[in-house]
């Protein structure tokens, strides 16, 4: 999927009223001594509101407690990378039921995000992942992803450095969910006992996972909770 920066100029320059749905990785992506500058430079920006999308991660792993509590899947393989989601859906579609029906963090918060503050504001995801443009294709309730770097660049061409801190971004009650992107990260967030006896594994890295679907596909795994990172 293409860049969706100047999507997101456009924006800036019609004055929309943009909320940011920050990924917690945006702690070491910026060369700041307080990252809550980085907030600070969204502001100047334009954003209206910035918000962490660990918040979103809680609500995704709430989700996932359901689905486990239930016990009715054989094994659930759950993510919070779209790479995986294209590659069970592209290649091993005999495995797609498998996945956790789960939105993603950035999807839960959008959507929780617009249930806040309207319907016509514009949502804009900001991380590292170049997957998640794929993403926001696939659900309308993302109006648009931007790229750290990308973020950098639009910083730089609308003069904006990075001045004074602003705490006003939400946080989330589980700083555990800001864990999520991290290898194990979504096992991390539910609890043992919300697991329903799934036993657990994470997978990082493309191979991994090939390797790990073609093992559920072939029927040699079962009562697992999977979590799978490309």
């Amino acid at each position: 999927a293409e860049s969706q920066l100047k999507t997101v100029q456009r924006m800036v320059e019609r004055g929309e009223k943009l909320v940011a749905s920050l990924a917690p990785s945006f702690y070491g992506a910026f060369k700041v001594d307080d990252p809550m500058k980085v907030v600070g430079a969204l502001k100047k920006l334009g954003f209206a509101k910035v918000c962490e999308t660990a918040v979103g991660a809680a609500i995704a792993s709430d989700e996932m407690a359901r689905v486990a509590m239930e016990g009715t899947m054989d094994n659930i393989i759950s993510t919070c990378c779209p790479s995986l989601v294209l590659l069970v859906e592209r290649q091993n579609g005999g495995t797609t039921p498998l996945l956790a029906p789960v939105v993603s963090p950035a999807v839960a918060h959008s959507k929780m995000l617009r249930s806040m503050f309207g319907s016509r504001i514009k949502t804009v995801f900001i991380g590292p992942c170049p997957a998640k443009h794929w993403e926001k294709q696939e659900n309308a309730a993302l109006s648009a992803v931007l790229l750290f770097e990308e973020l950098k660049t639009l910083l730089s061409e609308k003069g904006v450095a990075f001045g004074e801190e602003d705490t006003q971004c939400t946080e989330t009650h589980t700083p555990l969910s800001r864990l999520y992107p991290s290898p194990g990260g979504i096992i991390a967030t539910i609890p043992a006992n919300k697991r329903q006896g799934y036993k657990t594994y994470a997978v990082s890295g493309v191979e991994g996972c090939k390797e790990t679907l073609e093992a559920v596909r072939q029927g040699q795994i079962h009562g697992y909770f999977l979590e799978l990172n490309t």
